[in-house]
């Protein structure tokens, strides 16, 4: 999906439907991609830049951090 909005503000828009936020990234929490559980309900999936990552403030609606070996 690609918008021009506020991708913060659309991912507040998320959770306010009960979407879970699944982010890429590599946390001290991050679950490895092949312990993920299957999706139970709608999901979106968070994309950070390649060198910077996703931002701390969309980091913190996650609420899932998965990092790819």
């Amino acid at each position: 999906m690609h918008w021009t909005g506020n991708p913060i503000r659309w991912l507040e828009q998320q959770r306010e439907r009960d979407t879970a936020i699944v982010g890429v990234e590599l946390t001290e929490e991050s679950v490895r991609l092949g312990d993920l559980p299957a999706a139970r309900r709608r999901t979106v999936m968070v994309l950070g830049h390649e060198q910077s990552g996703i931002p701390p403030e969309a980091l913190d609606l996650l609420d899932l951090a998965v990092e790819i070996p």
